[in-house]
This record gives structure tokens, C-alpha cells and sequence, in this order.
């Protein structure tokens, strides 16, 4: 685990891979951010910058919400499912001083500055807080859009690991963080990110998906198939098995 702490380090640091590859059971590798080629950091201060923006939605065709939207399905489906492997596993949670790495737009893993012995909560509370506040202010999308993003990816990754790690402590504490309406004094946004109706996992809040005609609505929307204006496909629920966020 001491090889998870050197400063200036990202999630695909090698020394963090190599301590994370020995607990993480094999089958759960692409659980793991990969390796990034020409990164640059940005703070979460600096997210969706008017040039970036323009970037991401300049179709005027598309709803900007959902481009928006799936733009942060994509850094949760990217970064989460590794801080929860760390979290439960290693018992380490990066600190508020973190950066965005960012290739060609998108979020390809999370430069971290040190990590401590501390809870998802606390990483929940210190960097993915303020992570949903910059891209739901400037990108114009309700905060429990992005919220129910995180949640899903979270939720998917747990029981990935339960699965295939077994059912321990570190997976407890997650499914009662997910459980509590409130965190920290305040109401919590990963609260019951999804539920299970006939043993189907279906979202909570919608990820507005559906505002896009030429997009797939995956089997795990909360709206009827009717209200989505199309028929639903068969992408995976879980992180990094999908066809296509």
C-alpha cells in the first residue's frame, strides 16, 4: 500500500497500479484507469472553460444538457470505478488537491497529490463535490443528472467488486454511504443511485440520454420506453463493459 502515496502522482501511476493490481481480483482489471498519453491537468476550478464548452457543443442539433451529461458519465466511468477499488481495498481516498487529466476533452484520470487513509465519503465530500458544482454550473445540467452518473458507476463498481473481491467491511461502509439520505450534514447526492425492480438494476434519475434521437437508451433508464421515443438496446450497466457510454 506505501506504493499508493508518492506526491504528484495520477490514478494510472504505475507504483498505484502495481498495489492496486494485487488485491484487485483479475477479472476486475478494467476496473483500473489506463495509462494516458498526451495529458494535461486541469483543476476542477478550470472544467468546462468557455473554449471547452464551445467544443463539446457546437451542434446545435444536440441538447447541450445531455452532451453535457454523458460528457461526465464518461470522467465518472473513467475515474470512479478505480477510487472505489482503492477505497475498499486499500483503504486510501485521494485528497481535495487533485486535477482533471484531460485528452482531447475528455477525462482520461484524476492527477492526485497525495493520498491519506480516509473514506470514500471524504473523497465524495472533497473532489467529486466540487466536480459536480463546476460542470452543473457551467454546463447547464441539474445537478442530480450528474449525481445519479457518479451514483450509477459507484454502484456498478461495488457490486462488481462484492462479486468478484467478496463482501468485507470497505464494501459495507460503501453500500451504507450509498443508503444514507444524508452525508456530512447535508443531503446526500448519491443517495440510492439506482433500484432493483424484478432483479433489473434501473437509475434513479435519467441521464437524458433520450434528449438525442440518434443515441442509444440503455436497459437501465427509468423512463418508460414509450416516454424515450425509442426502443431501449442492450448496453451493459457496468463500467467498462459497455459498447458505448
Amino acid at each position: 500500500m506505501d506504493g499508493c502515496a508518492p506526491p504528484a502522482m495520477g490514478l494510472e501511476d504505475r507504483a498505484c497500479r502495481e498495489a492496486l493490481t494485487k488485491v484487485v481480483p483479475s477479472t476486475l482489471a478494467h476496473l483500473l484507469v489506463k495509462a494516458s498519453v498526451g495529458e494535461d491537468t486541469i483543476a476542477t476550478s478550470d472544467l468546462l472553460d468557455r473554449t471547452m464548452l464551445e467544443s463539446l457543443l457546437n451542434d446545435d442539433t444536440v441538447d447541450r444538457r445531455a452532451v453535457v451529461s454523458v460528457w461526465a458519465l464518461e470522467a465518472f466511468e473513467t475515474v470512479l470505478p478505480t477510487v472505489v477499488a482503492a477505497a475498499v481495498l486499500l483503504g486510501r481516498v485521494p485528497e481535495a488537491e487533485t486535477g482533471w487529466i484531460i485528452t482531447t476533452g475528455r477525462v482520461t484520470g484524476l492527477r492526485v497529490v497525495a493520498w491519506n487513509f480516509g473514506s470514500f465519503a471524504e473523497f465524495v465530500t472533497a473532489v467529486l463535490g466540487p466536480f459536480v458544482a463546476i460542470v452543473a454550473a457551467r454546463g447547464g445540467v441539474s445537478p442530480r443528472v450528474l449525481w445519479s452518473n457518479a451514483g450509477h458507476i459507484v454502484e456498478a463498481s461495488l457490486g462488481m467488486l462484492e462479486r468478484d473481491a467478496g463482501v468485507s467491511a470497505g464494501t459495507a461502509a460503501l453500500r451504507d454511504l450509498l443508503a444514507a439520505p444524508v452525508v456530512g450534514g447535508g443531503a446526500s447526492g448519491l443517495f440510492m443511485p439506482v433500484r432493483y425492480v424484478d432483479g433489473k438494476r434501473v437509475r434513479r434519475v435519467c441521464c437524458l440520454r433520450f434528449l438525442v434521437p440518434s443515441w442509444r437508451i440503455c436497459l437501465i433508464c427509468p423512463l418508460p420506453a414509450g416516454n424515450a421515443g425509442r426502443t431501449r438496446t442492450s448496453l451493459s450497466p457496468c463500467p467498462r463493459e459497455s459498447e458505448g457510454v
